[in-house]
């Protein structure tokens, strides 16, 4: 009977000390981290970063649009070929700039202007090829037949291109009815090379 009664004692001492301990505070169970939507990345477009193809118009428009072709552009509607040079072509404009048109002499481009339906008209013809002529075209050339109706030397050395007495100073630009190539003179039909004031 000892036994039970020292049993007894130590579950009452135990349940006694369970019940003097302290209580423990209940730790909060971990919340889970709730989910925020996170925007996802978006795309932003990359211009792409190759050139721009230039934008090509026809034989006046180009000429207009380079900026130093005024005299030409000039003379071209003072002689109503317009039309002419915005038609189908193809043509190869052989384009005197400005500066070409300033180095003849004193009172030559003035007296071409007195009668457009003369000389002016000649001149420009002049510088008119039927066809679209590349320089590499040019260079193997001796001679072409002119809108005007006369021949014009043509030669090549190296990397010089020669039309009548002009040079070849900006190649190949591109028109939609054609190609234009800056010449550095203005080219002088046959008939007015010998007679030009």
């Amino acid at each position: 009977m000892h036994t039970l009664i020292r049993l007894t004692l130590f579950t009452l001492l135990a349940l006694a000390l369970t019940a003097c301990r302290p209580t423990p505070t209940p730790t909060p169970s971990p919340v889970p981290p709730t989910a925020t939507a996170t925007p996802e990345p978006t795309a932003t477009p990359v211009p792409p970063t190759a050139t721009p193809e230039p934008v090509v118009m026809d034989l006046v428009d180009t000429l207009q649009a380079r900026g130093n072709f005024s005299i030409l552009l000039q003379i071209i509607q003072q002689t109503d070929l317009v039309e002419k040079l915005k038609s189908e072509g193809p043509f190869t404009l052989f384009a005197p700039d400005d500066a070409a048109f300033a180095a003849l002499p004193e009172g030559t481009l003035a007296s071409w202007q007195a009668d457009p339906t003369g000389p002016l008209t000649d001149v420009l013809l002049y510088h008119l090829v039927a066809g679209q002529l590349s320089s590499a075209d040019l260079a193997g050339a001796e001679s072409l037949t002119t809108i005007l109706g006369d021949p014009l030397p043509v030669s090549a050395q190296g990397e010089v291109l020669q039309v009548g007495n002009a040079q070849v100073v900006q190649p190949d630009v591109p028109a939609t009815n054609g190609v234009i190539h800056q010449v550095d003179a203005v080219l002088l039909p046959p008939s007015l090379e010998s007679g030009a004031p």
